[in-house]
C-alpha cells in the first residue's frame, strides 16, 4: 500500500515559530499575573493549614478548598496559554482588547475591598457559588483546551461538551464565581464591582462571536441553534 507523507520545509517552520513566540510574549502579562495569584493562594492555603493545626474545625477543611480550586484553575489557564497555537484571527481595534482587559481585571479589584462579616447562611451560599463556579470553569476550560484566549481571537472551533447548548459556558461559570466572591467582601461596593465585571463580558462575547464567524463560517449555523448564555432565554 502506498503511503503519503507531508514534508515541512524549514522556511515553513520559521513563521510558525515566530507566530508562537509573538503569542507567548502577548500572553506574558497574564502568565505573570496568574503566577502571582497562585503564589498568593499558596500563602493563603499555608496560613489556613496552620490555623487548622491549631484549631481543627470541619468548616476550615471546606474553606481550604477555595484557594486550592482557584489555584488549580489558574494553573490550568497558564498551561493553556503556553500550549495553545497562534490565533488564526483576532478582533481588530482597541474596543475588543479594552473589553477583555476590563472584564479580566475588575474581578481582581474585589480583593481590595474590606472583608464582610458573613452569617452562616451567607457564608455557605458564598462557598457553594464560588466552589461550584470554579469547578465548572475548570471543566469548561479543559473542554475549550488549546482554543482558550483572553482577548477575542480564533484558535479553533469548539462545539462539543457544554458548547452544544450555549456559546459561552465559561463566562456563565465565572459569573457564579464572581457573585460568590462578592459576598465575601463589603456590600454594596462588592456587588457594584461584580456587576461591572459581568457587564464587561457581554462586549467580549459579541467580539468573540464576530471573529469566530469570520474565521469559521460554520460558526454562523452554530450561533443559530445555540443560546448565548441561557438556553431558550438568551
Amino acid at each position: 500500500m502506498a503511503q503519503s507523507s507531508t514534508t515541512i520545509r524549514p522556511t515553513e517552520i520559521a513563521p510558525r515559530a515566530q507566530a508562537k513566540l509573538i503569542d507567548l510574549v502577548g500572553a506574558a502579562p497574564q502568565l505573570v499575573l496568574y503566577a502571582m495569584s497562585i503564589t498568593g493562594l499558596a500563602m493563603r492555603l499555608k496560613a489556613q493549614a496552620a490555623g487548622l493545626h491549631r484549631s481543627p474545625q470541619p468548616t476550615l477543611y471546606v474553606q481550604m478548598l477555595l484557594p486550592l480550586s482557584n489555584g488549580l484553575y489558574l494553573s490550568l489557564l497558564m498551561l493553556l496559554l503556553v500550549v495553545r497555537p497562534p490565533p488564526v484571527g483576532s478582533a481588530g481595534g482597541v474596543s475588543p482588547k479594552l473589553a477583555a482587559l476590563v472584564g479580566f481585571s475588575l474581578t481582581g479589584l474585589l480583593v481590595l475591598l474590606p472583608p464582610a462579616r458573613m452569617s452562616s447562611p451567607v457564608s455557605l451560599l458564598s462557598l457553594t457559588l464560588t466552589l461550584g463556579g470554579t469547578a465548572a470553569s475548570i471543566y469548561v476550560a479543559a473542554v475549550l483546551g488549546r482554543c482558550f484566549s483572553i482577548f477575542p481571537q480564533a484558535r479553533g472551533l469548539v462545539t462539543h461538551g457544554p458548547y452544544r447548548f450555549i456559546r459561552h459556558p465559561l463566562y456563565l461559570a465565572e459569573f457564579f464565581t464572581v457573585i460568590g466572591i462578592a459576598l465575601q467582601f463589603a456590600l454594596p461596593w462588592s456587588f457594584f464591582v461584580a456587576l461591572a465585571a459581568m457587564a464587561a463580558q457581554f462586549p467580549r462575547m459579541y467580539y468573540e462571536e464576530q471573529i469566530l464567524s469570520t474565521s469559521y463560517p460554520p460558526y454562523r449555523a452554530f450561533m443559530m441553534r445555540t443560546a448565548r448564555l441561557i438556553p431558550g432565554i438568551y
